[in-house]
């Protein structure tokens, strides 16, 4: 529900002196928005989805970002992703990539990779 984390969203983009909300969309359906809608909603120059058996960390895929590059990295349940989520991320351009060894909770692995992500782009800019 918007009224529940618009002013999350809000409180978090007055802490970080940022301009720009971020889109929020929640979809019920996993396959419809995978094949239909996902690349029109958030268009990006790198596609990566989490994951626990990928061979490449994500660390080691960023070392071509650049500041201005779009970047959607799905993030998953603590549990993972099926076999089917991963093999349909990855039929639309998804490279699996990893956040390490240990399992991390979702909200926990967002605020890791945001932080990280950040970094990278900062240091290009």
């Amino acid at each position: 529900d918007p009224e529940v984390y618009e002013p999350l969203l809000l409180t978090g983009i007055e802490q970080a002196g940022c301009t720009q909300l971020p889109k929020v969309s929640i979809e019920k359906q996993f396959k419809p928005f995978i094949e239909e809608k996902m690349d029109a909603l958030y268009p990006a120059t790198h596609k990566w989805i989490a994951d626990l058996s990928a061979n490449q960390l994500l660390i080691s895929s960023v070392g071509d970002i650049q500041a201005a590059d779009r970047v959607i990295l799905a993030i998953g349940p603590e549990g993972g992703w099926t076999a089917y989520e991963r093999s349909r991320f990855e039929d639309v351009g998804f490279n699996p990539v990893g956040l390490g060894s240990r399992i991390l909770r979702s909200d926990t692995a967002v605020v890791s990779v945001l932080s990280l992500l950040q970094q990278m782009k900062e240091a290009r800019a």
